[in-house]
């Protein structure tokens, strides 16, 4: 009872201080990782727990499988099942596991040396892809002596903690500082991380040449050139020069390779750039203020807007992304922008500092706050803490995740769902310009949830995004004349690569295809009839999206294309917005949004209503109208 109580405590713990905003996963949270890799994830958490109540060293599961697959080739779930399948046969009967016993220790033994040094082959490929900088050097090589120190000489710490006193609970927490101390991978990786966190950067290049007797006699070589420069002249026999420059060549040490050169961004530190960036936001619109600690952007009548009756809307996302949200504050639009740094979500902490902003009070006078964002794993865990308490605090939140990425289906989406592109920014439209008129929360929460579960994008990108201070070496970029369709806005994988690319025609009617086809049950997101009928169910908005660097030009182009092809299908464009809204940096590509306006009557909204609020003139920054 005793271990378990550790055991809870310590979740009690993380949880209360997660949903207090003590964790900051900024630097780590981006996009959510790959679906099919979960279930790994969980096995290893759930083996890491049970190793702890049975008292054992916890074994990552993925360690001997490693080894097994580099040297068989074989990653196939069906092999592990079969794994799995004998070892509980094994261990239910005896009989069966009698008949390992019977295998000579020998040949077990060279297996599991084998299979290890395979993992060990494994782990130092993965090393080898740090920079070994003095500072990295130091940091190895003290882990892998302590480590090595610790195999060779396990009692070596048990002399240091010689408490024998009744107090169990203590001799318990020192016996486990010992059992860390004395396991050799333990101790080195707990020194790596030490050492890593204590250890100050240094600004020094990769691979850096070692004081050789060249540069000892630099001096000595610069007169030695001298010479036989002189000697070129005439002053010397051409025998001697050539055996002067033979001699240098042999014995010249190779230049050092010139260090990475990295993507350029025209920003001073990336831990900096969003707070000048929103900074700089205020000062060319005075109607805007900044809260730099929280990072939070609002417009400044935000305590009277929310005192009037009103819904206030937060929006939030990670930097790099700009315009959106930062550009979208403002009078029939957000009331507040939540931002965390490049390609990382806010905090929880954050999130619930812009929820008491829109909200100076908990007395019930306030109209409540609608919280938006993309669905994106790490936003969400984040909205969900912060939201939490700020309910559990008194407060009244509607929170609404839009994922609207049609190249992510239902197959591989899985109960993730789509990405959040664009298609928050045209939902935003309607329930921000229905909380400026003093519609209640429920219903700028139905509005917005309506229209976002009618709108579908696809993007297209030209080339792979590019993070700053990332090297050219580190950047993965598509193969020449091919681009990716359905790239995410972080660059993560797409529906497929193009090659060569098609015609800007092709490419089009492509694109909408994947939006409109209400016959692939995979990707028919937008509720579209089956026998589109013009009068009922063939009005859309369009809107397309710079990724970062499509020139409006290009923009323009496919949007007299995307028009066209939709009046060819049978649609009649009713709004054409474009520009940059939802950027990747500078990623070079566009994305087309189009949103299923609703008929006259019989839905959450109907046409008319739906055409005025996007009509609805905005005091923001972005939006062009």
């Amino acid at each position: 009872m005793k271990s378990c109580a550790v055991v809870l405590g310590l979740l009690v713990g993380c949880i209360v201080a997660a949903a207090c905003g003590y964790f900051d996963r900024s630097g780590i949270d981006a996009a959510p990782v790959a679906s099919f890799i979960w279930g790994g994830v969980l096995a290893d958490g759930i083996n890491g727990i049970l190793a702890g109540l049975f008292t054992i060293t916890p074994m990552s599961v993925f360690a001997q499988n490693n080894g097994v697959i580099a040297l068989t080739r074989c990653a196939n779930r069906k092999a592990g099942y079969a794994c799995c399948f004998w070892l509980l046969i094994m261990g239910i009967f005896a009989k069966f596991a009698a008949a390992l016993v019977a295998i000579p220790s020998a040949v077990l033994g060279g297996m599991t040396t084998f299979l290890f040094a395979s993992v060990a082959a494994s782990g130092i490929r993965i090393i080898s892809t740090m920079p070994f900088t003095r500072r990295n050097r130091f940091i190895l090589a003290a882990s892998l002596a302590v480590g090595f120190g610790a195999t060779l000489q396990p009692t070596w710490f048990s002399y240091v903690f010689t408490y024998s006193g009744d107090n169990r609970a203590l001799l318990g927490f020192f016996n486990a500082i010992e059992l860390v101390m004395e396991t050799g991978f333990a101790v080195a990786g707990f020194l790596a991380l030490f050492l890593n966190l204590v250890l100050p950067e240094e600004i020094e290049d990769e691979d850096s040449p070692e004081l050789t007797a060249n540069n000892a006699d630099e001096n000595d070589g610069r007169e030695e050139w001298d010479r036989i420069n002189a000697t070129k002249k005439g002053d010397q026999g051409e025998g001697e020069v050539k055996a002067l420059m033979s001699t240098e060549t042999a014995t010249k040490a190779p230049p050092p390779p010139p260090p990475p050169k990295e993507t350029f961004h025209f920003i001073n530190d990336p831990a900096d750039a969003i707070n000048e960036a929103l900074t700089g936001l205020t000062h060319l619109k005075p109607k805007l203020s900044y809260n730099p600690e929280y990072k939070v952007l609002y417009r400044n009548d935000l305590p009277t807007f929310s005192a009037s009756s009103h819904v206030t809307t937060i929006g939030f996302a990670g930097g790099g992304h700009e315009p959106m949200f930062g550009g979208f504050v403002g009078a029939n639009y957000l009331s507040a922008y939540v931002s965390g740094n490049i390609f990382a979500s806010p905090t929880a902490a954050q999130i619930f500092e812009a929820i008491k902003m829109c909200q100076p009070t908990t007395s019930g006078e306030s109209m409540g706050t609608l919280v938006v964002c993309g669905n994106y794993t790490g936003d969400i865990l984040n909205a969900g803490l912060a939201i939490t308490r700020a309910q559990a605090a008194g407060y009244k939140v509607h929170f609404c995740p839009v994922g609207d990425d049609v190249a992510v289906g239902r197959k591989k989406g899985g109960k993730v769902g789509r990405r959040g592109l664009s298609g928050h920014l045209v939902a935003l439209k309607s329930a921000c310009a229905l909380a400026e008129r003093g519609e209640g929360l429920e219903r700028v929460a139905e509005v917005m949830e309506y229209v976002a579960g009618n709108v579908g994008t696809i993007g297209v990108a030209f080339d792979r995004v590019a993070l700053p201070n990332a090297t050219l070496t580190d950047l993965q970029t598509l193969p020449p004349a091919t681009i990716e369709l359905g790239m995410g806005a972080h660059g993560e994988p797409g529906l497929q690569q193009i090659s060569p690319i098609p015609t800007p025609e092709a490419l089009t009617s492509q694109m909408l295809d994947l939006l409109l086809d209400v016959s692939d049950k995979d990707r028919a997101f937008i509720p579209f009839s089956s026998s589109t009928n013009p009068k009922t169910d063939g009005e859309v908005v369009l809107l397309l999206n710079s990724l970062g660097s499509t020139s409006d030009e290009v923009l323009a182009r496919f949007a007299e294309l995307a028009k066209v092809e939709l009046e060819k299908r049978g649609f009649t464009v009713r709004r054409l917005t474009l520009g940059p809204l939802v950027t990747s940096l500078k990623m070079s590509g566009f994305g087309i949004t189009v949103w299923r306006l609703p008929p006259d009557s019989g839905e959450a909204m109907d046409r008319k209503l739906a055409i005025d609020l996007w009509d609805s003139p905005v005091d923001v920054l972005a939006w062009r109208q």
